[in-house]
């Protein structure tokens, strides 16, 4: 990628160098080996909540790409706020808190506890107007939002932007926007074949899924390193520190950096992301996904001492792990 020129705004000049700069780290760190002991068969993962940062309030309105993989996972938007506003420019009066109007489109009375449960801290987009009809009470339109809801809106409650657009007699039609040029399907089921067995839940109280951040802010960044210390890859984590999200960095990684001597992966929360890598339904999408399921991922030592499942403790213990006693 080169840059053929500078653009006037600075927010479009440091996403631009952004870009270059994450193209070309990934091109000399990634493939990266040494004669250090392990750092031929070893990637360690770990993830670091202070990087976090501040982004927009509106929900459901980006799809995350990893490369190698088809699919998506939506996410919220990643810009940055406007300065003195919870919204980024572009969705400043143009995203709610979901909107039911439904009741007053008929003569029907509803109590309190019937109505739905709205949570006004989570704004989402309109995304298309699929239709409009007017009444005694008004005009209302039919909306479908990011989040997949329809529901009837009046007129006077939609926001700003998307009644400014109606005015002019333009239709109105909204597209979730690509956060990362890579691909992956997000399937979250849990059932593997160990052992010969279908596994549940396990008990280990490490699933870093759960962890939501506050304030609409990143889950700050994952990053890859070899045992000699060198860092070969840096992602941004959006929501949570999910499996999900660790597994398709981990696939886009090794998928552009041709590991095939890699042996074993080292993550504090082993257990759920081995357990996600062996899933019968995705352990066979990709040569890179079959690699995965296949390598050895333990917990760091550190981190063990919180594993108490027995399952975790046979299959993900440091001290079983010859690559380790090697490096």
């Amino acid at each position: 990628m080169t840059i053929e020129e500078i653009p006037f705004d600075r927010n479009k000049l440091v996403e631009m160098v952004g870009k270059v700069y994450q193209e070309h780290f990934d091109k000399k760190w990634t493939g990266h080996v040494c004669d250090i002991a392990g750092c031929k068969r070893v990637i360690v993962l770990d993830g670091n909540m202070k990087n976090a940062r501040e982004v927009c309030a509106c929900n459901n309105v980006g799809e995350l790409f990893f490369s190698g993989m088809e699919g998506s996972i939506v996410v919220g938007c990643q810009n940055t706020p406007k300065k003195g506003s919870r919204y980024c420019v572009e969705h400043e009066n143009l995203s709610s808190p979901f909107i039911d109007d439904s009741c007053l489109l008929t003569s029907e009375k509803r109590s309190v506890a019937e109505l739905p449960q709205i949570d006004l801290r989570k704004e989402i987009l309109p995304v298309k107007i699929m239709n409009e009809k007017e009444t005694r009470q008004g005009k209302f339109y039919q909306v479908l939002w990011s989040d997949g809801k329809e529901s009837w809106a009046k007129e006077a409650n939609l926001p700003m932007k998307v009644l400014a657009i109606l005015k002019l007699g333009n239709g109105y039609s909204q597209t979730k926007v690509k956060v990362e040029d890579s691909g992956f399907g997000a399937i979250e089921l849990e059932s593997v074949n160990g052992d010969g067995n279908a596994l549940g839940a396990i008990d280990c109280g490490t699933e870093k899924g759960k962890h939501k951040c506050k304030n609409f802010r990143t889950a700050g960044i994952l990053v890859f390193e070899r045992p000699c210390g060198v860092v070969i890859g840096i992602r941004e984590l959006f929501g949570s520190e999910s499996k999900t999200q660790v597994y398709g960095h981990l696939h886009a990684l090794i998928d552009k950096g041709k590991m095939d001597e890699l042996g074993t992966i080292c993550y504090d929360d082993a257990c759920h992301l081995k357990r996600f890598a062996m899933n019968p339904k995705r352990c066979s999408l990709t040569p890179t996904a079959t690699l995965i399921s296949t390598r050895d991922i333990v917990c760091d030592r550190f981190h063990f001492r919180n594993h108490i499942d027995k399952w975790c403790k046979k299959h993900c213990n440091p001290d079983q792990c010859n690559d380790l006693k090697a490096s």
